[in-house]
């Protein structure tokens, strides 16, 4: 077992001392690097005389715990990828540490880093989780981060939502890479005020596999986006894409425009339907064997039995008068709704304005 500690320093530091006739205290004060990558590390020891370290690079051992790391309190970079590391702990101290880097490990949950209120770059990515889990990260951790971080990397880490990271606003660069995204509404919702966004990686996740991933992605974030899965984004295919947004927005705003015009004189407000009497019908075309309530009168805005082909004037609670929705083809034929659900004129006006509203149901 390979042990790092000041003897340990002092064992490979004999040669270049000799040279320079340094004693070993003299040694570890003018040291600023630590260069003990692949030397087979299982831990480290007590490392407080070494008062000027600023860069440590201990990538490819076999390290499982990194609290001795806490003593460094000069320290602005870490590389720690490809160990055995299992929990991120005692970092408190290292108050100047701007990059840190972590890949590798067995981490499953981003914690600890509370008080590293100098950390622009963390690289987390390819954990090896335990079988159906994903990396977590503590909310404690992502509220410092908020504050400073620019850079991050979380490929590999079996991610089905960004969600829980949409407060990380002065993200920069994202690396998202083989992970499990697949909707673009979540993925949306959680970058939207990414504003300094300019590199993104997406590659690997299934989102990429559906119909004009490219566009929509690129459509949807910030301005600053320049490169999308390692292809650079040209001003020409902003440009237009920006206005293939805007065509795309104006034609919701119709089309709801369209609802509501179609509404007046409805109560569309989303509560309890209004029970209409038999006779105010409007005109509406009316549905041939369709369930009837109990009684003289039809419950036209009350909850209904569907069958297959139940027309819309059935469905909405309400008659359907002519070109209610100038702007959707073919607005009288039937809807289906064979799954027997009952529905009702608030809930599926609540349920159009929703659909409209969103890029897609995905």
């Amino acid at each position: 077992m390979v042990f790092l500690d000041i003897d340990t320093l002092g064992r490979t530091s004999n040669v270049s001392r000799s040279k320079k006739s340094q004693s070993l205290q003299q040694y570890l004060h003018r040291l600023t690097h630590l260069y003990f990558a692949e030397k087979d590390i299982e831990g480290v020891g007590d490392l407080t005389a070494c008062k000027n370290i600023s860069v440590v690079y201990l990538y490819d051992n076999s390290i499982t715990e990194i609290g001795a790391l806490g003593q460094l309190s000069s320290v602005t970079h870490l590389y720690l990828q490809n160990n055995q590391i299992h929990k991120i702990e005692k970092l408190n101290k290292l108050k100047n540490l701007s990059k840190l880097y972590l890949g590798g490990n067995c981490i499953t949950v981003v914690e600890g880093l509370e008080e590293l209120n100098q950390l622009k770059e963390l690289h987390i990515d390819q954990q090896k989780l335990p079988i159906g889990e994903k990396l977590l990260f503590n909310p404690r951790t992502l509220t410092t981060l908020s504050r400073t971080l620019v850079v991050l990397n979380i490929a590999g880490n079996r991610l089905t939502s960004l969600i829980d990271l949409k407060y990380l606003n002065r993200i920069s660069q994202l690396d998202a890479s083989d992970n499990a995204l697949s909707s673009f509404n979540d993925f949306m919702h959680s970058v939207n005020e990414w504003f300094a966004l300019w590199r993104l990686d997406l590659s690997g996740n299934p989102m990429c596999k559906k119909a004009k991933y490219r566009e929509r992605i690129i459509a949807g974030c910030s301005s600053t986006l320049s490169l999308l899965d390692g292809r650079e984004i040209t001003e020409s295919t902003k440009q237009f894409l920006s206005k293939w947004k805007a065509a795309k927005e104006k034609q919701k705003v119709g089309l709801l425009n369209d609802m509501m015009r179609g509404f007046q004189g409805f109560d569309v407000e989303l509560t309890a339907p209004q029970t209409l009497g038999a006779s105010q019908t409007h005109g509406a075309p009316q549905s041939h064997g369709a369930p009837q309530t109990h009684g003289a009168s039809q419950t036209h805005g009350g909850p209904h039995s569907h069958t297959k082909g139940a027309p819309y004037s059935q469905i909405l609670g309400a008659p359907v008068r002519n070109n209610m929705f100038p702007s959707l083809k073919s607005s009288t034929r039937p809807m289906s709704s064979s799954s027997g659900i009952s529905m009702n004129r608030p809930f599926v006006l609540q349920t159009l304005l929703e659909l409209l509203l969103r890029e897609d149901v995905n």
